[in-house]
């Protein structure tokens, strides 16, 4: 399964554990303008917590559960954040897509970019037929990345997202094989 792709800009790749201090030195960068969205990152976040869930997603990858990968920017070769597919569902082949730009890579167009790919590895190496994008309301930026990759906005999910301990609305979009192939072309 090919799991390393390229645009010439950004690249996903699976996590090692090689990456433990560049996603915690890119999430203590971040978590002021992340931890809203994604409790995870917050100011003491530590290498500890980055390794447990890189072992947690790499176990999670080696059963065919999850598959997250690294953001990096080509140029440099730099930790920009990560994206991952979850939320599999075997039976109706579909799933959620989910991301993160690391703020000093923010508002470079990356996350689409490397959602572009993400999807591609979902639609060409999983062979999934639909791949949901669910964005709490008032998330903005993550609802823009939606757009910009050509999901469609299906409606609001009703407290359809979990984000620390509270329940929130969310705006659910999708995009099928058959409109990225279409995309693609």
């Amino acid at each position: 399964m090919k799991m390393d792709f390229t645009d010439g800009v950004v690249r996903i790749r699976p996590y090692t554990l090689e990456d433990i201090g560049s996603l915690t030195t890119m999430a203590l960068a971040s978590w002021r303008e992340t931890a809203q969205w994604m409790p995870w990152c917050h100011e003491n976040y530590n290498e500890e917590l980055s390794e447990s869930w890189i072992r947690g997603q790499l176990q999670a990858m080696e059963a065919g559960t999850e598959y997250s990968f690294v953001v990096e920017d080509v140029a440099t070769g730099m930790y920009a954040g990560g994206n991952g597919i979850n939320k599999m569902d075997t039976q109706y082949h579909s799933a959620n897509l989910g991301y993160w730009t690391a703020l000093p890579f923010r508002g470079r167009g990356y996350a689409a970019r490397a959602t572009n790919l993400l999807l591609q590895f979902g639609f060409t190496e999983l062979l999934l037929e639909r791949i949901e994008i669910v964005v709490a309301v008032g998330n903005t930026s993550s609802m823009s990345v939606a757009k910009k990759v050509g999901a469609v906005r299906e409606g609001i999910r009703r407290h359809g997202i979990l984000i620390g301990d509270t329940y929130h609305d969310a705006v659910v979009h999708s995009i099928l094989r058959s409109e990225f192939e279409l995309s693609a072309n």
